[in-house]
């Protein structure tokens, strides 16, 4: 038999000072979480900006590399190598001061290459006359001539007539080069070839691997192996 006072169901719960333990463990608990987490977020706050830094890089760097490059401006673009003229069937001439023909040059087509003032010719028909009156008429295949028209490359199936000076249009020339590929210097007064070539004066014949021709001096210079027909002379 159970004493007066007594709970059948258990002993009782504590009261008073007792009671009140847990309730305050667990709110210290709690503070000492709360303090927890907030040093730990004011220590990531000190590093939150390089983070936020290193983030906004990495984006930038990210979107650079996805956007293609701008273009150049046309200024900073290479020139180009190409010939900027063309000309089909044309005819051009050049005259000394007192307004004598001292160059002509036409054929089937022209460029002109803006790099270097070149113009290349196919099919080419040039006529030069030097200051002394002296003509040359030369045809190529193709001629390339440099910016100021002193220089003349001739190549393919070459003819070159030089005239004496003061010759009429009827007179015979007193030389004539054939070859393959000649360089006449209009200014200089001079013929060059590094290619076989066939000379003609009057009647002789001559044939050389390489030619220099000194027109100011008259000096003629074969070089390599040089073979000469002499025609007989008339009595």
């Amino acid at each position: 038999m159970n004493s007066a006072g007594a709970s059948p169901l258990g002993p009782p719960s504590p009261t008073g000072p007792l009671a009140a333990l847990p309730v305050r463990a667990a709110l210290s608990k709690r503070a000492a979480l709360r303090q927890r987490l907030k040093r730990q977020w004011d220590q990531l706050s000190l590093y939150l900006p390089v983070i936020l830094m290193g983030l906004l890089a990495l984006g930038s760097y990210w979107v650079i590399g996805r956007t293609a490059a701008p273009a150049e401006p046309a200024a900073a673009l290479a020139p180009t190598q190409g010939p900027d003229t063309a000309m089909h069937g044309f005819l051009v001439r050049e005259f000394d001061p007192a307004g004598h023909l001292r160059l002509q040059i036409e054929g089937q087509r022209l460029h002109h290459y803006p790099a270097d003032g070149r113009v290349a010719v196919e099919q080419a028909r040039l006529y030069s006359r030097a200051a002394d009156g002296q003509v040359t008429r030369a045809s190529a295949q193709h001629l390339l001539s440099n910016a100021d028209q002193s220089i003349h490359w001739l190549s393919g199936e070459v003819e070159l007539l030089r005239f004496a000076p003061q010759a009429d249009a009827q007179a015979a020339p007193e030389m004539k080069l054939l070859g393959q590929a000649l360089t006449l210097y209009t200014a200089a007064n001079r013929i060059e070839s590094e290619q076989p070539v066939d000379i003609w004066r009057g009647p002789h014949h001559t044939r050389a691997d390489r030619l220099r021709y000194d027109k100011t001096t008259g000096q003629l210079e074969l070089l390599g192996r040089v073979r000469s027909t002499l025609a007989p002379t008339a009595r």
